[in-house]
């Protein structure tokens, strides 16, 4: 039986930064789906066991920490990455107190997309 294709959990209302991070996707073979509500990340993490989650912490949809702690206590344990407008240092906090393993700036995470991808897909193709 072949292994599944890695997913991504990308949880944002964004358009920009959605395409992009499908781009990023795409180019690593990745599937990457959009949820805008705790609920749709509550059902996508069952669905889906997610390699990585995305939280964009300036998403108006939800509180996007709240978002962070359920995807930390799943029990898939998905490495989940927050990325907020770099003037934000209180959400980045409450990101970083709900358990995101990292927290960038919107330009950092910009960057370093590809190489985020990358390395939390092939994290867990070497658990698998």
């Amino acid at each position: 039986m072949l292994p599944a294709t890695p997913s991504v959990i990308a949880v944002l209302d964004d358009l920009i930064f959605l395409t992009k991070i499908r781009a990023a996707g795409n180019a690593a073979g990745v599937v990457v789906t959009q949820a805008r509500s705790t609920a749709e990340v509550t059902r996508l993490l069952e669905l889906l066991k997610p390699a990585l989650v995305i939280v964009d912490m300036n998403s108006a949809q939800e509180h996007a920490d709240d978002v962070i702690g359920l995807c930390r206590k799943n029990a898939g344990n998905p490495y989940v990455v927050a990325f907020l407008s770099h003037v934000d240092a209180h959400l980045a906090r409450r990101a970083r107190d709900a358990g995101a393993y990292e927290v960038l700036a919107r330009s950092a995470f910009t960057q370093r997309l590809d190489e985020i991808i990358s390395h939390a897909t092939h994290s867990a193709d070497a658990a698998d």
